[in-house]
């Protein structure tokens, strides 16, 4: 390991976002927030149009979330949010309980006032939004007040790991 000058270990790293990364962080919270239905088509143009990218960054941040299992596709044919069948979602939901139990667990002894005060703005909006029924509303902030309390657990391969579940499930439980 080469040896760092003098005051170097001061500077953070930069963060450099690129278009494939913006896109991909969007296409993933639109598929964690339950806005794309199960079975939904997607298509690179359309999607280039929505999020005002041209679509080489779409087409490279699908490829990486259908190498995640959060959507399907036929090379140069269709994509499409997967239809997942009752057994996939039971499993999905085995695991979900038994990691998103210990997040919760960890977090429960770690969370911070800060952090707690974003849980409890998270449930006033979605307290405010059920009497509507309107789940579709309801699903940012559920996702929110979710990862607020894994994010406390001080696991990040842990919040991955669920995120990575999330991307699955989330689409198939907002249209139930």
């Amino acid at each position: 390991m080469t040896a760092r000058p003098p005051g170097y270990a001061t500077f953070t790293t930069v963060e450099h976002t690129t278009l494939r990364d913006h896109a991909y962080a969007r296409l993933r919270d639109a598929l964690m927030t339950g806005r794309f239905e199960p079975g939904e088509h997607l298509t690179i143009r359309g999607l280039a149009e929505a999020f005002g990218v041209s679509p080489t960054p779409i087409r490279e941040a699908l490829g990486r979330l259908a190498a995640e299992g959060a959507i399907e596709a036929e090379p140069n044919k269709w994509m499409r949010v997967p239809l997942l069948s009752a057994a996939e979602l039971k499993e999905l939901r085995d695991i979900r309980v038994a990691l998103e139990g210990l997040a919760t667990e960890r977090a429960a002894t770690l969370i911070t006032p800060r952090e707690l005060a974003e849980v409890k703005r998270c449930d006033a909006e979605i307290v405010k939004l059920r009497p509507g029924g309107d789940w579709k509303g309801m699903m940012p902030w559920i996702n929110r007040l979710h990862f607020a309390i894994y994010r406390a657990s001080q696991m990040p391969a842990l919040v991955r790991l669920i995120e990575g579940l999330w991307l699955r499930a989330a689409p198939q439980t907002a249209w139930l």
